[in-house]
């Protein structure tokens, strides 16, 4: 039969793996937005490489209105980027704290079944010494009866 530390080990244990993955998830919608930012920079950075170059040569106000705007729009796509880095991050860090209790609180239930089978064996030893101490009385009493029925 299970103990009550046993069921409760192995009910964490199921919250630590639903955990782990709530981390997993985590860690990859983050590697997500930094790869998307990163493809942003590069872009951005392209465009004004082309405002750039646009500046130094003779350009139409159409071509120029056209890059600073495509240059404006990166920029906001850049800060919602930004913001969806912080927001992953901020939700790995709750995920591998959560983790980290949850494997604290195993190790917890691990400490109580190691300590639990402990005094379950000192008991068995116990119980067992009485039975020896329980036959070694009984022959000693035979002992001694047979010895006084010699006497007689």
């Amino acid at each position: 039969m299970e103990s009550c530390w046993e069921v409760l080990l192995t009910k964490t244990e199921n919250e630590l793996d639903q955990a782990r993955l709530a981390s997993a998830k985590a860690t990859e919608a983050l590697s997500v937005a930094s790869d998307s930012l990163k493809k942003i920079n590069e872009l951005l950075s392209g465009y004004l490489q082309d405002l750039s170059f646009l500046e130094k040569r003779s350009h139409t106000m159409p071509e120029v209105t056209f890059i600073r705007q495509a240059i404006l729009q990166l920029q906001n796509v850049q800060a919602q980027a930004q913001l969806a880095i912080e927001r992953a991050e901020k939700e790995l860090s709750t995920c591998k704290f959560k983790e980290n209790d949850i494997l604290r609180e195993c190790k917890k239930y691990e400490k109580l079944i190691a300590r639990d089978n402990e005094r379950q064996q000192d008991l068995e030893t116990r119980r067992e010494q009485s039975e020896l101490d329980a036959i070694g009385l009984q022959l000693y009493i035979n002992k001694s009866r047979d010895k006084t029925a010699e006497l007689y």
